[in-house]
């Protein structure tokens, strides 16, 4: 029997997020246009709320902060400064929602120390969620902060598994640093907002959300059958359908309309041809989508001819 999966890809309302700076520092970035404008763009199906910035770059390529060394020295650099922490302030203070990408676990912590600035300037802002991107690497003592300070914690699951590019990065940052990637059970387990981004088409070849739930729950490669050792702490399947339903909605301040099947919820689901929670979960990325609805309307039926 078909199984109903509601997912955070078909929200009715896309959040879009206006770029703050530039990592690469390979162009100039001015967001005050768009932050102009911003009001300009929003629906009912768009929300440019978002305010993001790029606080490093990857810790393979030492361009992000580390708490201890590079394994061939030196602790990397950020790509913003205090004016940029200002500013972070300043929008989340006018209620935007401060997004920013942090790899490293010396990012990380520079960020919640931001997030923590903000919230003793501001407490009302204690209801907004704001969050890191991608934490490839958090300290096991920081991890509470991110609970405290309601701060929600982004992964991009789809690259957690062995790999010769995992190789790269463990190389670069060293054993011991390495005891701290991709935490997701551990910041789950201390009752923090957990959820999942495809990070496509950055490094990724698709943004099959199925291939990211069966990283979460195999922690091996998507791509091909393998007997590899799990590449970290695995995540039950429920708990990983969660973070992929309703970790995305309350990071939008969405959880109240979308992400899960209730009445007074958006009509937005998908039925799959199979139940997940009765099949290998190694299989899961061979799972179909016979029907996506979307605000109560069939958009996508797979046995509808010519489609």
């Amino acid at each position: 029997m078909p199984v109903p999966l509601s997912l955070r890809y078909n929200a009715p309302v896309c959040e879009l997020s206006i770029p703050m700076n530039d990592w690469a520092k390979d162009r100039v970035v001015d967001p005050e246009p768009l932050v102009a404008m911003a009001d300009e763009y929003r629906s009912p199906l768009v929300d440019p709320i978002g305010r993001k910035w790029w606080a490093d770059g990857l810790p393979v390529s030492k361009t992000s902060l580390l708490v201890g060394e590079y394994a061939d020295g030196g602790h990397g650099a950020m790509s913003v400064g205090k004016a940029d922490f200002d500013r972070m302030i300043e929008e989340a203070g006018r209620g935007a929602l401060v997004r920013v990408h942090a790899g490293g676990d010396g990012t990380v912590r520079a960020i919640l120390d931001v997030y923590e600035q903000l919230r003793q300037l501001h407490p009302e802002s204690m209801s907004q969620c704001q969050y890191i991107a991608h934490n490839f690497l958090v300290r096991d003592e920081d991890i509470p902060r991110f609970r405290r300070l309601n701060v929600v914690a982004n992964f991009s699951p789809v690259i957690y598994y062995r790999s010769p590019e995992l190789s790269f990065f463990e190389q670069a940052v060293g054993a011991e640093t390495m005891k701290y990637f991709a935490s997701i059970k551990k910041m789950i387990e201390s009752g923090a907002h957990v959820y999942v981004g495809s990070d496509w088409p950055t490094g990724v070849m698709d943004a099959n959300p199925l291939r990211e739930l069966q990283v979460l729950v195999t922690r091996r490669n998507p791509y091909e059958r393998n007997n590899d050792a799990p590449l970290g702490d695995t995540i039950g399947l429920e708990d990983a359908i969660r973070v992929m339903t309703l970790g995305g909605a309350y990071s939008m301040r969405k959880e109240n309309e979308i992400g899960s099947l209730e009445k007074g919820k958006a009509a937005d689901m998908v039925v799959l041809d199979r139940n997940l929670f009765e099949v290998d979960p190694s299989s899961i990325v061979d799972t179909k989508v016979v029907y996506t609805i979307f605000a109560g309307k069939i958009v996508h039926d797979a046995n509808a001819t010519g489609r």
